[in-house]
């Protein structure tokens, strides 16, 4: 069997490669033994988030109890057409291999954090409020909780020694651009993230979707020679934020970093794994 695995994300940045790749791996092995089960528990055995990546949608990654992790696997919560007016925006700040890898880093911070272990006992809590508000769509509580979390994960970093520094100047200032967006608003109308990487992925609502690419567009506006691979989407193009973004948040604009980041990918809440036709 000849296996070609091909990935448009940045490999080993903090953008969930290893999943992406692995259950893509997964889910064609399955597709060419007819393999009709669950099998997020063979895919998270490649990547351990990989076992998310076999559905679409919302999905939950369930701890389990078998200390064999056979019942550690994931579950659909809600399909991809539960919340169709989340927009997703990833922010390439870099795509360079970190220096720390998730896994070393991880295993680091269980033996030197003493953080860590406060984080693990509030988890279950917030899955649990993640998860009603998905279910009622609740922008608000949704980015609260989602920001909360990266802030966290981000300190325990910090508290491992010696220290993980995997958020950059460029990281903080996303963190900031943020914060000052909701402040002048008024409300919570956009959400980051960040895993173990300087790449940021940030939430809104399609309401609000023109009005956080023209800020970051203007805050970090692209270099002359990638202006045209900067906005990778299927649904808009850059002409389509090319308005200014207001007096009121004008200020947010006054220092742009050209070049800061290297791309700008939208998305959507995705179907997971499918077999592709011989025409695509």
């Amino acid at each position: 069997m000849y296996i070609m695995s091909v990935n448009n994300f940045p490999t080993r940045a903090g953008l969930a490669s290893s999943a992406s790749g692995f259950a893509c791996l997964v889910a064609c092995m399955a597709h060419a033994l007819e393999v009709t089960a669950d099998v997020s528990g063979i895919a998270r055995l490649g990547s351990g988030s990989a076992c998310r990546s076999m559905f679409g949608g919302f999905v939950e990654w369930r701890r389990g109890a078998d200390p064999s992790g056979v019942d550690s696997i994931a579950h659909q919560l809600f399909n991809d057409t539960h919340w169709p007016e989340l927009e997703i925006l990833i922010l390439v700040v870099n795509e360079g291999e970190k220096a720390v890898g998730s896994t070393p880093g991880m295993q680091a911070s269980v033996k030197t954090s003493a953080l860590l272990q406060q984080r693990v006992a509030s988890i279950p809590q917030k899955i649990e409020a993640l998860k009603l508000a998905i279910a009622a769509r609740d922008f608000g509580t949704f980015a609260e909780i989602t920001m909360k979390d990266s802030n966290q994960m981000h300190a325990v970093c910090l508290d491992t020694y010696p220290p993980l520094f995997y958020m950059n100047d460029t990281s903080r200032t996303i963190v900031d651009i943020v914060s000052q967006l909701n402040v002048a608003v008024g409300k919570l109308i956009a959400a980051y993230t960040f895993d173990a990487g300087p790449n940021a992925v940030v939430f809104c609502l399609r309401e609000h979707i023109h009005l956080v690419v023209r800020l970051f567009l203007r805050c970090f506006p692209p270099g002359t020679s990638d202006r045209e691979t900067f906005f990778l989407s299927d649904v808009y193009s850059m002409s389509d934020f090319s308005q200014s973004v207001g007096s009121g948040l004008a200020d947010l604009t006054r220092f742009p970093k050209q070049g800061a980041l290297s791309r700008i990918i939208h998305a959507r809440v995705g179907t997971g794994p499918r077999v592709k036709s011989e025409q695509e």
